[in-house]
């Protein structure tokens, strides 16, 4: 029997072959048997993958420093709970959106994904400093 770290049983198998079986069918089982192991191992490291992104996003989002990235330069990914905060949102109704939709004008949006070129195209750490107006105005 496996279990997860959380104690979910993932799966066991046990097949007890009569006599008489033929050869043919064996191999059948045996080759079903084997699916189903691979399948348990690969939701077991699936598992223990979603727990370690878990476990990161929880550190993330207990944290005061704001943190996000973005998938292009006006587009966000992922956010940390402070980042959503500052907007005065939700991380699920920030994630996945643009600054053209969160920013309060155009300028300010303008501003970052000018900037956010910068760090893209130089690949490196870009030092800006701006103004921009909280969830609160």
């Amino acid at each position: 029997m496996e279990m997860s770290s959380e104690g979910d049983v993932l799966g066991s198998v046990s097949i007890t072959m009569p006599k008489g079986v033929s050869l043919k069918y064996k191999e059948l089982i045996e080759m079903y048997i084997n699916q189903v192991s691979a399948t348990l191992k690969r939701l077991q490291i699936e598992n223990k993958l979603i727990n370690k992104a878990n476990e990161k996003e929880m550190i993330l989002d207990n944290i005061e420093a704001q943190v996000w990235y973005l998938k292009d330069v006006e587009t966000y990914g992922k956010v940390n709970k402070a980042h959503a905060d500052f907007f005065g949102v939700s991380k699920s109704e920030l994630e996945h959106k643009t600054l053209w939709e969160m920013l309060a004008t155009k300028k300010e949006a303008e501003i970052c994904i000018e900037d956010n070129k910068r760090v893209f195209e130089e690949k490196s750490k870009v030092l800006t400093e701006g103004l921009v107006i909280n969830g609160g105005g």
